[in-house]
């Protein structure tokens, strides 16, 4: 077969044959080209009457990694049933001066969601307390109950900057929870973004601000002996839901 100057020289002597040349050049170099194509790409090789040909995958499920924070500020709810001089107790005015002192001081819990989407947070609170205490289940009541050693606790759900969180329906505050003997727990989870995600800025933490009041009768003076401990219980799950269920408060 002709090579180079041969297959030039041809050409020039006879312009048919040099068409027909050329083209199964260009046939044969098709053909090389489709071969390599064909052999490139993994397939399932069947013959015509034999067995079926299969492709298999293996199956995979993504599941989340929940992960969540809860930090406490203090160790202790202090129940300041006289109005003593203590810190974290300070009532102040709008000038920042010190006008009076709370007689429960309480705690902010901050439950901050590490997980890879969002979670819905439910929320219960619990008194236990000695039976000389009595749950009081409305603050205004408390004075002029002049017979019982009262206290008050509640829970009331705010974002990281302090804000009320809010239901979107109506706009309204969610309602605070007061704490019983049974424990009392939030009507609605509450929901808190996932990291990684555009809310999780605003939305991936929720605090629970515990707050109160305690009283006493004039013939009967708190001691040793009223005891009392509160407890917050989280149960944490992965949702799905409307993210805009829930907004923040100004």
């Amino acid at each position: 077969m002709p090579f180079g100057k041969d297959i030039i020289e041809l050409i020039k002597e006879d312009d048919f044959m040099s068409k027909k040349l050329l083209t199964s050049l260009l046939t044969a170099t098709i053909v090389m080209v489709s071969s390599v194509v064909a052999f490139a790409a993994p397939t399932s090789v069947g013959e015509l009457g034999g067995d079926p040909s299969n492709i298999e995958h293996e199956g995979e499920v993504k599941k989340p990694t929940i992960s969540v924070e809860i930090e406490s500020a203090a160790t202790k709810i202090v129940a300041n049933p006289y109005g003593l001089a203590i810190e974290g107790a300070e009532i102040k005015d709008d000038q920042g001066a010190t006008i009076g002192y709370e007689t429960l001081v309480g705690d902010t819990i901050t439950v901050t969601n590490k997980s890879n989407m969002q979670i819905a947070v439910g929320i219960t609170g619990k008194v236990d307390a000695a039976s000389t205490i009595k749950l009081a289940t409305d603050p205004k009541t408390m004075a002029a109950d002049t017979k019982n050693k009262n206290l008050y606790v509640q829970g009331v759900i705010t974002d990281n900057a302090g804000n009320a969180m809010l239901v979107k329906k109506g706009g309204k505050e969610i309602a605070p929870v007061v704490f019983t003997a049974k424990g009392a727990a939030f009507t609605d989870p509450v929901l808190a973004a996932g990291t990684g995600t555009a809310a999780a800025a605003e939305g991936g933490v929720v605090k629970v601000v515990i707050s109160g009041a305690t009283s006493f009768p004039a013939t009967d003076a708190w001691n040793d002996d009223d005891t009392f401990s509160v407890t917050t219980t989280f149960d944490i799950k992965a949702s799905t839901a409307d993210t805009s269920v829930f907004a923040t408060g100004s």
